[in-house]
């Protein structure tokens, strides 16, 4: 069961990535797996990657985050 406090996590990092600029930030899943925070989907570069991992980290540095976003046309 995913409790309410990785819950709102989830929550403030998909309001944070979809407030950015750099629109395929805005498009990325965001999921709770094993006590962690998973990003996932596709972005044009490795800059938009690190990006993202930083703008989730902002939002929550206590939970581990594991950054499986691939760059890249599909």
């Amino acid at each position: 069961m995913i409790s309410s406090n990785v819950k709102n996590v989830r929550s403030r990092i998909r309001t944070a990535l979809g407030a950015s600029p750099l629109f395929p930030l805005r498009q990325l899943q965001v999921e709770y797996f094993d006590d962690r925070i998973v990003l996932a989907g596709r972005v044009d570069n490795f800059y938009q990657k690190q990006m993202a991992q930083e703008v989730a980290r902002s939002v929550s540095p206590e939970i581990e985050l594991i950054n499986s976003v691939e760059v890249g046309l599909s």
